[in-house]
């Protein structure tokens, strides 16, 4: 007598993630299995481009959340959902599931096209001065890369830093160099490619009034 043959079937494996000592790449990945799992519709606010620009998140809960994307491989884009506001990383499911659909017709548009659109709305976005509210919402973004590093009393420092510059009792310099202190003695991969912390010319840090 025979063994009865079973079928197999070819399923994604799914990663688990286990206790709190995940990594940032855990999280970000969770996230994006999560964008991939649940029912998200999305909507486009900007009809002139294919692919940067405002998108609007429908959840299944009813929630709908402000999706901008700025990049398609890199974690600056934006959501304005609880979980982007505190996680630290740059992107949350609302954004990995805007991404996916992009990135899955990706092959209809042609390259140097995009690049081109890309190119001219960063240069769109640089006439734009920064403000100080935007300057405190990159502050508090950064902060969150420490969260995991740095101890409790410094954490308070800087986050009073951050809210002394929002009053306009402390001028921008003061938190930016103690995040660049801090980054210092815990060096994260994503914030050591940005210029923020290290403008040039040297005189960028000195414009206070902003």
């Amino acid at each position: 007598m025979t063994a009865p043959k079973t079928r197999t079937r070819k399923t994604q494996q799914r990663q688990r993630f286990t206790g709190w000592s995940t990594s940032d790449a855990d999280e970000i990945e969770r996230r994006r299995l999560r964008g991939r799992e649940e029912a998200i519709r999305i909507e486009a606010l900007d009809r002139a481009d294919t692919f940067f620009g405002t998108f609007l998140a429908h959840s299944k809960g009813g929630h709908a959340y402000r999706v901008e994307i700025r990049s398609l491989i890199g974690h600056i884009n934006s959501c304005d959902c609880p979980d982007h506001r505190v996680n630290g990383l740059g992107t949350c499911k609302h954004i990995e599931f805007v991404l996916g659909r992009l990135l899955a017709r990706l092959d209809k548009c042609v390259l140097n096209e995009l690049g081109g659109r890309y190119i001219r709305r960063v240069m769109e976005v640089l006439k734009q001065p920064a403000s100080r509210k935007r300057h405190v919402n990159v502050l508090q973004h950064l902060l969150g890369y420490l969260r995991q590093h740095a101890e409790r009393g410094d954490r308070a420092d800087l986050l009073e830093a951050i809210d002394g510059y929002r009053r306009g009792e402390y001028p921008l310099v003061v938190p930016v160099r103690l995040l660049r202190h801090h980054f210092r003695r815990h060096p994260h991969p994503y914030v050591s490619q940005q210029v923020y912390l290290e403008p040039y010319p040297a005189e960028l840090m000195l414009r206070n009034a902003v």
